[in-house]
């Protein structure tokens, strides 16, 4: 079975090209292409990249966004993507996972959220961060901008 059948076991209306060229997943603002990207970014500051690290960074929530269907993280299981064995888990990581690099990376870039306080477990990313850094990082940047080309860096956009 390809990853088409599979993906239609969940939304059979899924067509070949809204996979490939998800449109859900490159526009989704909270989970989507920008996210996975600032996450593999923070996970290699605290990692070596792997090639599996990178595919778990950049399609762990690939899922909740295309087909909107949870638990996201262990559907993906049947994806056969071979990914690191936390990306199945990540939404609730055991205690012996908070210092993976994905898990502190997508915690780390999930701080742009207003309501962070509200949900994040500080003393995963405490040691690896200056919080009031990186929240000023995410109030004076705009990360579509940079991740799309268009951020102007020295005097080049």
């Amino acid at each position: 079975m390809n990853l088409l059948q599979k993906l239609r076991q969940f939304n059979p209306t899924i067509e070949k090209n809204e996979l490939l060229s998800s449109k859900l997943y490159l526009e989704d603002r909270e989970h989507g292409m920008v996210h996975s990207f600032m996450v593999l970014f923070w996970a290699s500051l605290h990692s070596e990249l792997t090639d599996r690290l990178i595919r778990s960074c950049l399609f762990h929530d690939y899922l909740r966004v295309t087909l909107k269907i949870e638990p996201h993280d262990k559907l993906l299981t049947n994806l056969s993507l071979d990914l690191e064995e936390i990306t199945y888990f990540h939404s609730h990581p055991p205690s012996n996972y908070e210092n993976h690099p994905l898990i502190i990376g997508d915690r780390i870039e999930l701080l742009r959220y207003n309501d962070y306080e509200d949900w994040l477990k500080f003393e995963c990313i405490n040691t690896y961060i200056n919080i009031d850094e990186l929240k000023t990082f995410y109030q004076e940047t705009d990360i579509e901008e940079i991740v799309k080309g268009k951020w102007n860096v020295i005097g080049r956009s």
